[in-house]
């Protein structure tokens, strides 16, 4: 998956296109009004779709930016 292709999914999982919001790898995701709890445990669905990779909502709520998420998933699943 390319990362520009991970940031439109992730906005998407995170509900955020109506809202004028466009992240970045360095988007501080703790700054999101609606970043809470239920947007981790969205993050965990995605990522075990997508890479099929289980993470724990411990190591989520550790990360500050997609490029942290990127980390835990793995640069090389990236292009």
């Amino acid at each position: 998956m390319k990362k520009e292709d991970f940031l439109k999914k992730i906005t998407s999982v995170l509900e955020l296109e109506d809202e004028d919001i466009i992240l970045t790898m360095d988007t501080n995701l703790k700054d999101l009004d609606d970043y809470d709890s239920f947007s981790i445990l969205s993050i965990i669905v995605f990522i075990h779709k997508n890479f099929e990779l289980q993470l724990t909502a411990r190591q989520l709520q550790n990360v500050g930016t997609p490029h942290d998420i990127v980390k835990l998933i793995g640069e090389d699943k990236f292009e």
